[in-house]
């Protein structure tokens, strides 16, 4: 026989039993998801229908109705799905165990996926720096073509600190689509922790980094091993549990203990 390669060629056969547009809706509700989808659903393939019908005709409009229909939470599973009224959980009497009230810790760890650089730069009333007298400009140099004009960045004041001040700049800028950050920042709730990184000694500059006489975290540059780190805050050992359940550790050893869970959207 003749070898058509590996692609699919075939036509659809199936026709509604009626041609009118909620008709052919709840025949395909009937025949792909039991009975079962949902009228907020039903209403968005019924409009994908009517559309794809008046532009492209009836035997179109089924096949995106049907491709919607596969998409539908309804199509993956064998349960009713119903929407409900809101339920509020009620609160417990006492949270928190025996030493005080709840408190939650959420981390968002983004595996790298957060360009630093380009998300806290420096702006404005900046400290006179070795290398560059203006760091913005220093900035815009080293980053090229992906770093931010100082009109572009939304400004966020840093506080002064007195003699205890760490940050070179009294205004940074934040990512120009970052204003859930800034408003955050601006009302007390964030802050923004810069220039921290995997350490064991202090390493002041790349010549005391190349003279071997101070202990540095395995793996430097490596991307993964630098995850780890990040993870388990003792740069020393890769081996070492996470960072969290220590903390955990710690609560739950107590003469009277915290009451601590954890949990994870990740799968580990």
């Amino acid at each position: 026989g003749q070898d058509f390669g590996r692609g699919v060629d075939a036509t659809m056969g199936f026709t509604p039993a009626s041609d009118d547009a909620e008709a052919v809706v709840d025949e395909l509700d009937l025949l792909l998801t039991g009975g079962r989808l949902s009228p907020h659903v039903r209403q968005v393939i019924l409009r994908k229908y009517l559309h794809r019908k008046d532009g492209w005709g009836e035997e179109d409009a089924v096949l995106h109705a049907m491709q919607l229909f596969t998409l539908s939470l309804e199509f993956h599973s064998t349960n009713f799905n119903a929407l409900g009224e809101p339920r509020v959980k009620s609160a417990y009497a006492t949270v928190g165990g025996v030493r005080g009230d709840y408190k939650a810790v959420v981390v968002l760890f983004m595996n790298g996926g957060l360009d630093s650089y380009s998300l806290l730069v420096p702006h404005s009333g900046c400290e006179p720096h070795p290398t560059h007298a203006d760091l913005h400009a220093e900035y815009m140099e080293v980053r090229g073509v992906v770093a931010f004009q100082k009109t572009d960045l939304l400004q966020i004041d840093v506080p002064d600190g007195g003699p205890n001040r760490t940050h070179p700049c009294s205004r940074m800028g934040l990512n120009p689509v970052s204003d859930t950050v800034k408003d955050l920042y601006e009302d007390g709730s964030l802050a923004l922790l810069a220039n921290i990184g995997s350490l064991i000694d202090p390493v002041a500059d790349k010549h005391e980094y190349r003279s071997g006489s101070l202990r540095l975290p395995p793996g430097l540059f490596s991307h993964s091993d630098q995850q780890e780190a990040a993870q388990n805050v003792y740069a020393q050992s890769m081996a070492m549990s996470g960072v969290l359940g220590r903390i955990m550790g710690v609560l739950t050893d107590y003469d009277s203990p915290f009451e601590v869970e954890s949990y994870s959207i990740s799968g580990s």
